[in-house]
């Protein structure tokens, strides 16, 4: 395997013990799409050109405040970033092409979904923050965890039981694809310090077999691999850049 591997170059890596009913190139085209999307929609979020008036919905916002010296900064919440940029990707899916990937494999964009293999069925059930499938090839299916990333301890909380490593879980995991995804909502720094503190904070686990560059989307990003059982999952990480209210990053500068 090159030093760095596609996302189909990883996932033919994982070998007999990871079977998929997916050709790798088709996962590697489907993958290198939806990060694609997922940048669209990042550019149209924060430029306000998603389909919902979000910055002005309460809802919008964590009902806690952050206290940032003397000011109080308004933070997004995680489930409301999820919801929007849902609806903006299906926004993008609406304006794609005939010839677009997400149009000839029919993919869908939702969140909240129950994962497929779990211990728990009706309001217990565990789920994942966003599903994409494919309408037409039932096993392209991609579960994505997300967290806001703003300080602290959240690098922490991304990487560990309750982020990254659900993708492990014996029981109830993550996902059933040879490949899944986490993004990192940062609200404050930029994409390359959180890539930093994140990939550290992998490395200490002893569930997270490798940490380390993966080409997808037209991007190098961050890939980790860890196993369910005897069966190799690949986790591509994704930044994606939000603003609080006043900005931290604004803040940051003025000190």
């Amino acid at each position: 395997m090159p030093a760095t591997a596609t996302v189909g170059q990883r996932i033919a890596s994982h070998g007999a013990g990871r079977p998929s009913a997916v050709n790798a190139l088709v996962w590697e085209q489907f993958v290198d799409r939806i990060i694609v999307a997922l940048r669209e929609a990042e550019t149209a979020i924060i430029t306000g050109k998603s389909p919902v008036d979000h910055l002005n919905m309460p809802t919008w916002w964590r009902t806690s405040r952050q206290t940032f010296g003397k000011h109080i900064v308004k933070v997004p919440s995680e489930d409301s970033v999820t919801d929007v940029l849902v609806r903006t990707l299906e926004m993008i899916k609406a304006a794609s092409l005939d010839d677009d990937f997400l149009r000839i494999q029919q993919i869908s964009f939702s969140d909240q979904q129950k994962r497929r293999s779990q211990s728990r069925v009706g309001r217990g059930a565990y789920s994942t923050d966003i599903r994409v499938v494919s309408g037409l090839v039932a096993d392209l299916d991609l579960r994505i965890e997300a967290k806001i990333m703003l300080g602290g301890n959240d690098a922490t909380a991304y990487c560990g039981p309750d982020g990254a490593l659900r993708f492990g879980d014996p029981v109830n995991p993550y996902t059933d694809a040879p490949i899944g995804m986490m993004l990192a909502y940062a609200v404050r720094h930029d994409a390359a310090k959180w890539r930093l503190d994140i990939e550290r904070k992998l490395v200490g686990f002893d569930a997270i077999n490798s940490a380390d560059d993966i080409l997808a989307g037209g991007e190098t990003l961050l890939a980790s691999d860890l196993e369910v059982g005897d069966r190799p999952v690949t986790v591509v990480h994704l930044t994606l850049c939000l603003e609080t209210d006043p900005s931290i990053r604004n803040l940051d500068k003025s000190k």
